[in-house]
């Protein structure tokens, strides 16, 4: 397995371009978002192209990420809080045997969802340090686990 060098490549799954173009850039420098999808149906037919390490055959349609995909696939796919465990689950097994290397699925916890109908003010901040502290724990554990981590 190779090294994880700077930036990794990562692909964010999140319902809202408000929430993920702010998340994408406080990820920075250490996670480059390469592709931002919007949908738990693109994102079925987008990463198996992306964790094989191949551009996916349709442009990304909108401007959260970077579409760099010259640095291989990616090996972190994380998935905002919209989205549920389950469907994770699902699409971590849909895609087995399509990456190379072991992919950290880190999913947004249900239980520590903010209440309210939509995120709090600031919220953006407190999810990129809580998904930086999963991809952290998944790193110093070895990266050699293909799973989910919840954040």
């Amino acid at each position: 397995m190779p090294a994880l060098s700077e930036p990794i490549p990562v692909v964010l799954i999140g319902r809202s371009i408000e929430m993920g173009k702010p998340v994408s850039e406080l990820l920075l420098p250490e996670y480059e978002v390469i592709r931002f999808i919007q949908s738990f149906e693109s994102a079925q037919s987008e990463l198996p192209h992306l964790l094989a390490g191949h551009q996916p055959p349709t442009p990304g349609t909108n401007a959260v990420g970077t579409e760099d995909y010259s640095r291989g696939a990616p090996r972190i796919v994380i998935l905002g809080r919209f989205f549920l465990p389950e469907q994770a689950e699902q699409l971590r097994s849909a895609t087995t045997g399509t990456n190379a290397d072991p992919v950290a699925w880190i999913v947004g916890d249900p239980a520590k969802t903010p209440p309210g109908n939509g995120p709090p003010p600031g919220f953006e901040k407190v999810i990129a340090r809580t998904v930086k502290e999963a991809i952290r724990g998944w790193r110093d554990g070895g990266a050699k686990e293909n799973g989910v981590v919840l954040f």
